[in-house]
């Protein structure tokens, strides 16, 4: 066996306080620290990709709901409009020959079917519109508060509109002009700019909750 040399150490131990030695774990540390920060930039990229997905099912949800909602109300609004229309001087009969009076009544005929099919799709989805905006909303308060805000303006309207055709069957121009209605309509379209501002603002609050971007 070879001698060891006089400074008593061996090789193993020349190597291990040698500079090679210092690279090679310099080397090795940095390889091993460079994967920990990749494995942690990709696991946080995946994390950030699954929040994508996940949110982009939501707001898709979502949007098919609101956009329920949303026809649902300009229905009976239209619909309700409607029965204010056909009491002015377009629809007096009086104005009309007896066979254009036959088109006349089946004119107005189509028009209350329309309205009488539309109020029962409100009365029938109002309420489960309701609940679906809520739970799509994390259960916001302040998008039920403002959805009900909404359905009473529109159902105030749409009362009126039913009364003014029962008390005005054949309304005059001056009548039309002066406003038929005209307070309850702008409460209906004041309530459902609101519910949009209050959609808008959860919207951006949902976004920082699930982390992306809109």
């Amino acid at each position: 066996m070879a001698d060891e040399p006089a400074s008593g150490k061996s090789r193993w131990e020349r190597f291990l306080a040698s500079t090679a030695f210092t690279a090679l774990v310099s080397l090795v540390g940095t390889g091993v620290v460079g994967n920990l920060v990749l494995a942690a930039f990709q696991n946080r990229a995946r994390s950030r990709e699954l929040a994508q997905v996940a949110y982009r099912e939501h707001l898709g949800a979502e949007l098919a709901v609101v956009k329920r909602a949303y026809e649902l109300l300009g229905r009976y609004l239209s619909a309700s409009e409607d029965l204010i229309f056909i009491t002015g001087p377009a629809f007096h009969p009086a104005g009309y020959a007896a066979e254009q009076r036959k088109q006349l009544d089946s004119q107005k005929e189509a028009i209350r079917a329309e309205y009488n099919k539309t109020d029962a799709e409100w009365r029938r989805e109002r309420e489960a519109l309701g609940f679906l905006m809520a739970y799509y909303h994390n259960g916001r308060p302040e998008i039920a508060q403002a959805w009900d805000r909404a359905t009473a303006a529109v159902g105030a309207y749409n009362a009126c509109a039913v009364q003014w055709s029962v008390t005005h069957p054949e309304a005059g121009a001056e009548e039309l002009e002066a406003g038929a209605c005209t307070p309850e309509w702008t409460r209906a379209r004041a309530a459902i700019q609101h519910l949009t501002e209050s959609l808008d603002a959860v919207r951006r609050v949902m976004w920082k909750e699930w982390g992306v971007r809109p």
